[in-house]
């Protein structure tokens, strides 16, 4: 049940996503899903992290570091029987990058225990902890609001703008 709200909230939160791995990969021309053309460093992780406004006294430079190695040793077992698999352990591919966020969604969001009245609690879903780092930090502080060129292009030459510009 908790995976398939995780993969429901993932699936609708993608452009979102995308836009961020690529914008922060460097080129906003390069597409996620082709693994060989958008890689991430740990200093386009870091700088992520931190126009996100993701890192405060829980989610340090170190914790970063130690979550972007983990991600990128874990998954290496995987690989290393596949000649095809291109995913080199000193950068993040768009999947590692998706695994990355849950991960420190639950460590920022999903450790603590929702209290009942008579003082016991559940834990918080790792859903409300995605949601939480998606709609607080992800959407709307991610360096996503500058425009590629070709739609910047796109936007200037619009009839509306151009009346404007005429009329100046």
């Amino acid at each position: 049940e908790e995976l398939k709200e995780l993969l429901l909230i993932i699936s609708n939160a993608f452009p979102h996503v995308r836009r961020a791995f690529t914008y922060y990969c460097g080129d906003e021309n390069r597409q996620i899903g082709n693994p060989t053309s958008a890689l991430m460093d740990f200093g386009q992780f870091w700088r992520f992290c931190s126009e996100c406004r993701l890192v405060d006294n829980f989610f340090t430079k170190a914790n970063a570091a130690a979550l972007f190695a983990d991600v990128n040793i874990r998954n290496r077992g995987s690989r290393d029987n596949d000649p095809n698999s291109f995913n080199p352990d000193h950068q993040l591919v768009s999947c590692e990058f998706i695994q990355v966020i849950l991960r420190i969604a639950v460590l920022k969001f999903g450790t603590p225990v929702i209290m009942n009245r008579r003082g016991s609690g559940t834990p918080i879903k790792h859903s409300y902890a995605l949601t939480t780092l998606l709609e607080q930090h992800l959407v709307p502080k991610a360096g996503m609001t500058v425009l590629s060129s070709a739609d910047f292009r796109s936007q200037v030459w619009a009839e509306p703008v151009q009346l404007v510009l005429k009329k100046q």
